[in-house]
């Protein structure tokens, strides 16, 4: 009776696996920051890059995950007495999406999920130039002692199989969390990702 039990959990099993699909992703994104002390004017590009991996719930639901590299960057514009000054931050994490993709019909779906994110690096960049167009100041600075360590939020999105192994998907991604490693409230990432997704199998 046991082997019978073990022959039916290994065959569950095997094809559960065989049913997973492993793909590649890549996407281009653009955001910026939310919350308290934060105007309109933050705004910049980014790309993750990294592989996802899905597994069919059933017809109509699948859990998607992945594991990418994420690097965003946000742009504030503005003018000290008669210095324009351009202040970008930069930031690089490693995150892991985890979404439930359900299906409208077999090419059109929906995502709803959450990310975790550590972050690898970021810093800042601040460039001034004063009313004739001549460089006042420029430097880079190391900002990671300043910033949050991890971060945590919400995806939502929808995308469609453009064929059997190439998606397409739109997400807006809200983080939970504070930018900044200190202070309650404050600055919080919020980002659109456009990007498509290659399936191996």
């Amino acid at each position: 009776m046991l082997k019978k039990i073990a022959f039916v959990a290994i065959l569950l099993a095997s094809a559960a696996f065989a049913q997973v699909s492993v793909g590649e992703h890549a996407s281009f994104t653009f955001g910026t920051v939310w919350g308290e002390h934060t105007d309109d004017s933050y705004w910049g590009p980014g790309f993750t890059a990294g592989f996802d991996v899905k597994a069919p719930l059933d017809p109509k639901l699948s859990f998607v995950a992945g594991l990418e590299v994420d690097y965003r960057t946000i742009t504030n514009e503005y003018k000290y007495r008669d210095t324009e000054i351009d202040h970008t931050y930069f930031f690089m994490y490693l995150r892991l999406p985890a979404v439930g993709r359900f299906y409208v019909d077999p090419k059109v779906f929906g995502e709803f999920g959450i990310s975790a994110a550590v972050r690898l690096t970021s810093g800042n960049m601040a460039e001034g130039e004063d009313e004739d167009g001549f460089d006042v100041f420029s430097g880079v600075y190391d900002s990671s002692e300043d910033m949050s360590r991890f971060e945590f939020g919400l995806i939502a999105g929808l995308g469609f199989a453009v064929t059997p192994k190439v998606d397409f998907n739109i997400r807006y991604a809200m983080a939970l969390t504070n930018m900044a490693s200190h202070g309650n409230g404050g600055s919080k990432n919020m980002r659109f990702q456009a990007g498509l997704t290659y399936w191996f199998n």
